[in-house]
């Protein structure tokens, strides 16, 4: 991202300070020369737009695994009452117990 700015204002509002000229255009260099490594606004709001996307990609995935491993556990549970009254059954039939 580059932040326009007017390098003459800036070198003489650095001379009107005390720098020479030649120090002022230096700063004024390395200031745009560098400028693409400056974190903006709109860099954050890109990067809270990436993180909030995977964030709900990743809620979406945890949700329909939490989903998927409540349908499995549900199925076992009935499979384990099935077998529970089968056995009661036969218990009930051998030892006449119910």
């Amino acid at each position: 991202m580059h932040i326009m700015f007017d390098t003459l204002a800036v070198t003489k509002k650095l001379e009107e300070h005390g720098m020479t000229r030649l120090q002022a255009e230096a700063i004024v260099t390395v200031i745009r020369d560098t400028q693409s490594e400056f974190f903006t606004k709109e860099d954050a709001e890109r990067l809270e737009e990436r993180l909030n996307n995977k964030i709900d990609r990743n809620s979406i995935e945890l949700n329909n695994k939490i989903d998927t491993l409540e349908l499995r556990l549900t199925i076992k549970i009935g499979v384990l009452f099935i077998v529970i009254l089968g056995v009661a059954g036969t218990l009930n039939k051998i030892f006449n117990i119910f």
